[in-house]
């Protein structure tokens, strides 16, 4: 199970963009990396690396990703990641998914692994959380098509993607949870197709947190393949559920 104190903090987090200038105190650091050491993989045979380093700016840290360079790696690794991003506020520390970082030139990635992206850590200069109200999503009706999951999905809505994209589709069958990513076109294909697989494993890991919320037991997650994919999608995931 994930920390369920991370529920309530999907309905306030914020990507900061501003940061103080000042550095990190030492208790802050720890504080941030105990967050980071806390994150779970989806799927544990996947494997993943997360390397907390310093900036070149004093007030920031960041957190290097590596993964396989495959889809279910980089939804593995979005899962964890959003779990620290969302500890991280729970803590009162401030991150930004930092989707145009470029890869560290001075660290090499982890035999087998790949850069994928990485999370920017400090201090907000002004306000941690927002309102509700601030985000701007899509209607839940056009992301589940289960009626009765659309109350408890609203966690899934209000996941952030790259360029606010929202590629994710969930659907309801025999006790399966299907999620599914949107086909990009031709310049999302360049720009942002793999950060959509990330994206996927923060849609997963709000509807975790959904469900652990409900007590619906989660029995296990495995990759999905749907010859009925929506149109305009591919399949990602299948969750087997107690529903």
């Amino acid at each position: 199970m994930l920390n369920n104190a991370l529920y309530d903090e999907i309905f306030r987090r914020k990507s900061i963009r501003a940061y103080q200038s000042a550095p990190l105190t030492r208790e802050t650091i720890a504080l941030a990396q105990k967050c980071i050491n806390s994150a779970v993989p989806l799927i544990p045979s996947e494997h993943a690396e997360l390397q907390f380093v310093q900036s070149k700016d004093e007030g920031i840290r960041r957190v290097n990703s590596y993964c396989a360079d495959s889809l279910i790696g980089r939804v593995n690794l979005g899962y964890m990641l959003e779990q620290i991003h969302l500890s991280l506020s729970l803590n009162g520390i401030a991150s930004l998914w930092w989707g145009m970082a470029r890869e560290p030139g001075d660290i090499a990635p982890p035999d087998g692994l790949r850069f994928a992206i990485a999370l920017k850590v400090g201090l907000a200069q002004d306000t941690l959380h927002r309102s509700i109200t601030e985000f701007d999503r899509v209607p839940i009706e056009e992301i589940v098509d289960d009626a009765p999951l659309q109350s408890v999905f609203e966690p899934l809505r209000l996941a952030p993607s790259a360029m606010n994209s929202q590629p994710w589709y969930a659907t309801r069958e025999k006790g399966q949870i299907k999620v599914f990513c949107a086909k990009p076109g031709v310049l999302k294909k360049i720009f942002v197709a793999k950060m959509n697989q990330l994206d996927i494993g923060i849609a997963v890991c709000h509807i975790v947190l959904a469900l652990e919320h409900e007590n619906i037991q989660i029995n296990a997650v495995h990759p999905l393949e749907d010859t009925n994919a929506p149109k305009g999608y591919y399949p990602v995931l299948a969750l087997e559920t107690s529903l």
